[in-house]
């Protein structure tokens, strides 16, 4: 297996397993957040199936040792819900929100994935037969998969209402994904040049209207 493509399936696998064998008390949230994290396994699975990785040469210690931070963060998301230590109580429109934000999070990542079709790729390149994709989604935001990456990084620790757990969840989700997009729309930048910078001008990066 492709080490990107255990690293994607990796991170909801991790969700499920924790949510089960630390918890121990399966209340309405975190059954809500497995299933919604084994819906995006199902996701991740079918993309990773898709990509061709040959020629891929990805980071292998970099991408091993955030995965690895990644899910600590998440262990400890669930052993803070267990014992209480930093969680705080979560009104329910505001968990229900989370868990509908998840949910736009599993969908948004699979219609980006099906509208860029062969162009999306698990790593950071440009081949010879792609294209400057600024249709859809992507007329709006320029990165809609990595938009449901740190959606679907955080917001478990928001539904069971873990302050801890959504600090270091958030630390080791959004800024590598800010770093990684920012590589990418350089890549594209020197790519494509003066159509891309046209169609930076027109979109935003990860949020419409803020960033």
């Amino acid at each position: 297996m492709n080490i990107r493509r255990f690293a994607m399936v990796s991170s909801p696998l991790s969700v499920i397993l924790c949510g089960f064998l630390i918890v121990g008390n399966y209340s309405f949230e975190l059954v809500s957040v497995i299933v919604l994290n084994l819906l995006w396994m199902v996701v991740e699975s079918f993309i990773a199936s898709k990509q061709d990785y040959r020629g891929s040469a990805p980071r292998i210690k970099w991408i091993m040792a955030s995965r690895f931070m990644w899910v600590l963060s998440v262990m400890l998301t669930f052993m803070d819900m267990r014992l209480g230590i930093t969680t705080v109580t979560v009104p329910v429109a505001v968990s229900v929100l989370a868990l509908a934000l998840m949910a736009f999070g599993v969908a948004l990542r699979l219609f980006a994935f099906i509208q860029l079709g062969k162009y999306f790729t698990y790593d950071i390149r440009v081949g010879e037969d792609h294209r400057l994709v600024t249709e859809g989604i992507y007329s709006v935001i320029r990165h809609p998969a990595y938009l449901a990456v740190c959606m679907l990084g955080t917001l478990p620790a928001v539904v069971v209402g873990s302050v801890s757990g959504f600090f270091f969840l958030s630390v080791f989700t959004v800024p590598q994904t800010v770093y990684r997009l920012n590589l990418e729309d350089r890549m594209l930048e020197r790519s494509y040049g003066d159509d891309f910078l046209l169609y930076k001008r027109k979109s935003y990066r990860l949020i419409p209207f803020v960033y």
